[in-house]
């Protein structure tokens, strides 16, 4: 007899030995979410899915909130005084523009300085191994003025690498 198999595993039903299992964690199999990848934002309230989980897509989601419910207040506003104009709907879809042209200039200037600050994190990270490789040398009897100068001249490559991720992300922040 042929049988076919369930869509998802959320539809599945307790099988083997799972119905041995504690009632408890019974239960708490039978009532998990179908789709556990779908978070809601705390602060909006929307939902999130689950590849996009990053501080980036959160931001996103919550200027978009943002921008709906200040374009909501401002045709409340343009309302109570009577019929909304022509003049008075081209303001609020402009403060709308600028509004989200702000948000994505911050967003952009956030995640430029995420990546100046982790490139700074990977050249401090290897200078203080190629401090204790040096300082271990020096221990065994290298020449510690040579250990000095390659130090020194390894600090200045990694000084250099993060002064131009630097310039990199001025280049591109709006």
């Amino acid at each position: 007899m042929y049988k076919q198999a369930p869509k998802s595993p959320a539809m599945k039903a307790l099988v083997g030995n799972q119905k041995n299992l504690p009632a408890g964690l019974k239960a708490q199999i039978e009532a998990a979410p179908e789709s556990p990848a779908k978070v809601k934002d705390p602060v909006t309230g929307s939902k999130i899915k689950g590849y996009a989980k990053s501080d980036l897509k959160v931001d996103r989601v919550r200027d978009r909130q943002e921008r709906k419910e200040t374009k909501s207040e401002k045709l409340a506003t343009a309302k109570s005084d009577g019929k909304v104009t022509r003049l008075e709907r081209k303001g609020i879809k402009d403060s709308q523009a600028k509004l989200k042209n702000e948000q994505v200039a911050k967003r952009n200037n956030k995640f430029q300085d995420q990546k100046v600050a982790d490139k700074t994190h990977k050249e401090r990270t290897k200078l203080r191994a190629k401090s204790k490789k040096l300082s271990d040398a020096v221990a065994v009897g290298y020449d510690k003025s040579k250990a000095n100068d390659k130090m020194n001249k390894a600090t200045n490559r990694a000084n250099k690498k993060v002064s131009k991720a630097k310039v990199k992300a001025e280049k591109r922040s709006f």
